[in-house]
């Protein structure tokens, strides 16, 4: 038996693909964690503060409010 036909067999494909899910999403939630840090860590080097952003968003909706 070959390992395609292995893996095409639904009792093996009800396994995989939620580990396959799995994967995917939590690899795609490492990869946005470590893109919002490196700008986060871009914005010190460069001398901003990167909280500054939010807090004024926050004012500025509370102002409109």
């Amino acid at each position: 038996m070959t390992w395609m036909n292995v893996i095409s067999r639904p009792e093996t494909l009800v396994f995989l693909v939620p580990i396959a899910a799995i994967l995917v999403f939590g690899l795609t939630g490492i990869v946005k964690i470590l893109i919002k840090h490196r700008e986060r860590m871009a914005m010190i080097e460069q001398g901003m503060h990167p909280d500054v952003e939010a807090h004024e968003a926050v004012e500025r909706h509370d102002a409109m409010v």
